[in-house]
């Protein structure tokens, strides 16, 4: 998506879909 930033499965966008 577009939070693919960490690792692109959870934590990744997770921080973007805060």
């Amino acid at each position: 998506m577009a939070g693919v930033d960490h690792v692109g499965l959870g934590a990744g966008y997770n921080v973007f879909n805060r």
